[in-house]
């Protein structure tokens, strides 16, 4: 009872000083009016005047009140994020714990996951990219902050420009001694975005192998369509520019492609080494225009950079309403093979059992 009286106290006292803000800021407000306003004689019966006033009043009442509202909003936003990021990298220490039981962990970071790794040292960030996972978005942004590109449009940046021309504008992890890349491991914020990996996955060859990608059909299609398809066309062979999903599912369930995975379909553990480095800021594909939002506030450039939202640049069917209309081509015994290969990836980002495995698996029809 003690507890419900003094709860009610302090509800009375803070209404009490809510009030008196109020009173203060009319009183602030009505004095510089008439200090604004000495020269203006109201006239006895003059409505407009006293309705303009009441006008002013009213908005000044209302920014007041929307004022409080928005602050309010943000700090509940920041403490949600703040708790969010808090389960997040829980999650990726107790599942790091595991595999290193299992041995699973290496003692250092790799050179791979070194050269994934881009180095802002104006703003003390590293950001590993992971290809599929707005990556390209993510590399426009972190050239904006190189200071060497003349916008703030995400956008206004090609595609191809941000991984070939402009590519030597980033500094890697790897460029640096072991020691200097140390002292940045330990000192700066480490960030990394995931999306749930089948889906990725699905997302890769939509891109590399549906689309005029003439590189992946030259240097994996050609291959892909040798090993796994029965009677190719000369036509395929030459130019790998039809490889089927199930053929590309089979080439990376194969035991001798799995040590020279693309990285756009390369594990994140293999990718960033989250295991080994300690990243301290983990964004998701399916929540980034609230993580995105957040880092940008994080490192202090929410207001230098214009970060597009997703569906504002997304001409094709979303990748996660396909799943079930690719992975069907997938033989089941090849989709147990896939969890065991990914499962590395669901356990430290806390991504549940794919729900697209389950269904096929157990013959649900969607």
């Amino acid at each position: 009872m003690a507890t419900i009286i003094d709860i009610m106290k302090l509800k009375r006292a803070f209404f009490i000083v809510l009030v008196s803000a109020v009173s203060v800021t009319l009183f602030c407000y009505i004095v510089h009016f008439n200090s604004t306003h000495a020269h203006t004689r109201f006239q006895p019966g003059n409505n407009e005047q006293v309705q303009n006033l009441r006008s002013e009043l009213d908005v000044d009442l209302f920014s007041y009140h929307d004022n409080l509202h928005q602050s309010q909003q943000l700090k509940e936003s920041q403490l949600s994020v703040a708790d969010e990021q808090k389960k997040r990298l829980e999650v990726l220490k107790q599942g790091c714990e595991k595999l290193q039981a299992d041995g699973l962990v290496a003692n250092m970071p790799s050179h791979k996951a070194q050269s994934h790794i881009i180095v802002n040292d104006q703003y003390k960030v590293l950001y590993c990219y992971i290809p599929k996972v707005a990556c390209t978005n993510l590399k426009r942004m972190f050239l904006i902050l190189t200071g060497k590109m003349n916008t703030s449009n995400l956008l206004s940046i090609k595609s191809g420009d941000v991984h070939f021309t402009f590519d030597k504008y980033f500094t890697y992890l790897d460029n640096y001694s072991q020691q200097e890349a140390d002292r940045r491991i330990q000192s700066y914020r480490k960030v990394i975005f995931v999306r749930e990996p089948l889906e990725r996955l699905l997302s890769a060859y939509r891109n590399k192998f549906l689309q005029n990608s003439t590189y992946f059909h030259q240097r994996f299609g050609k291959k892909i369509v040798r090993q796994f398809r029965i009677l190719p066309s000369k036509q395929s062979i030459e130019t790998g520019s039809d490889v089927k999903f199930d053929e590309f599912i089979k080439y990376i369930m194969d035991p001798e492609t799995r040590n020279q995975y693309n990285e756009h379909w390369d594990k994140f553990t293999s990718l960033c080494d989250p295991c080994t480095i300690p990243y301290d800021f983990i964004g998701k594909y399916e929540t980034f225009n609230n993580d995105i939002q957040s880092l940008l506030e994080m490192l202090g450039v929410a207001g230098r950079v214009e970060f597009p939202k997703r569906s504002d640049n997304y001409k094709t069917t979303k990748t996660k309403d396909s799943l079930i209309e690719f992975y069907r081509q997938v033989p089941k015994h090849l989709l147990s093979q896939m969890w065991n290969v990914y499962y590395s990836d669901y356990l430290l980002f806390d991504y549940p059992y794919p729900e697209v495995l389950k269904a096929l698996k157990d013959d649900i029809h969607i």
